[in-house]
């Protein structure tokens, strides 16, 4: 409307957020990637590597904000650190890791990453708490997780924790000075990306 003064007085109703409204987002498994990082020596050595996701999905909005299940099989793991013209210790990590003093692949076939509920703690950014199953060990965890831009009808998110391997059963079986060459923390780096169901 115009006042008398010429004025233009201006009403526009805004929706941030229904929040009865929740939209189904499918994993883009070949966009998501999962990288993790060992040390040994207190440091001053390293492993690295990625592992792949399983198709799946996540939910966002209504209550929790995200929901959802990230299941990642561990027989994906691969060792990026080792250059591929070394096979031999490449294969030599990639097959400890795989058996039992690790993840134990042959029992425990998945890992799964449980996304309980998320709040918004800065424009941009969700402080995500889920819970972390390696192994038969679950345990909660909490980490920031930074949107990035995406198309429109995808999220696309990034996260950075780190766990104490000894709290999910990774540890060398009868073996204390393996345990103590190799440090306790394991840290992931993940790039996970979503796109709305059609």
């Amino acid at each position: 409307v115009r006042r008398a003064d010429g004025v233009w007085i201006v009403q526009r109703d805004i929706t941030m957020w229904d929040a009865a409204r929740v939209d189904t987002m499918q994993l883009d498994v070949d966009s998501t990637v999962i990288a993790w990082k060992g040390t040994k020596f207190g440091g001053r050595g390293k492993h690295e590597g990625v592992v792949r996701v399983s198709p799946g999905r996540v939910l966002l909005g209504g209550a929790s904000m995200i929901s959802g299940t990230v299941t990642i099989p561990l027989s994906s793991i691969d060792v990026t650190d080792i250059p591929i013209w070394e096979p031999v210790p490449r294969s030599r990590l990639r097959n400890h890791l795989l058996g039992p003093d690790f993840f134990h692949v042959e029992r425990f076939p998945a890992a799964t990453l449980e996304l309980q509920r998320a709040v918004r703690t800065a424009p941009g950014v969700l402080r995500v708490q889920a819970r972390l199953t390696i192994r038969d060990s679950t345990r909660a965890i909490q980490f920031d997780a930074p949107l990035d831009r995406a198309p429109e009808a995808s999220v696309a998110a990034n996260a950075y924790f780190r766990i104490d391997r000894n709290l999910w059963g990774l540890t060398y079986r009868g073996s204390k000075a393996g345990n103590d060459l190799v440090d306790d923390d394991i840290t992931f780096r993940i790039r996970l990306v979503a796109r709305r169901r059609r």
